[in-house]
């Protein structure tokens, strides 16, 4: 006997450009993505005749209850390198 799926009396729907500010805040604040994060500013600094910079930390992680009381967010993320330099990244 097959088993019918599961079916919500409620469907939800969620869609998240990837070019928004909650897609941008929550991939480059996510710990694992801190690589990426790297890369992203590094690309901008080299082709800018700076510097690479080797790590960096997340000064304004995203905060999904933030978010959800209604709060804006209006820098997308605020990072710090190893020397001290923060970066104010806006896509």
């Amino acid at each position: 006997m097959r088993r019918k799926p599961f079916k919500s009396s409620v469907e939800i729907e969620i869609n998240i450009k990837p070019t928004s500010d909650i897609f941008i805040a929550v991939f480059l604040s996510a710990s694992k993505n801190r690589l990426i994060l790297i890369a992203i500013i590094n690309a901008v600094l080299i082709d800018s005749g700076y510097d690479r910079i080797v790590s960096a930390r997340v000064l304004n992680p995203f905060s999904v209850t933030d978010y959800a009381d209604g709060k804006q967010i209006i820098l997308d993320v605020r990072v710090e390198d190893e020397k001290g330099q923060l970066y104010n990244i806006e896509i």
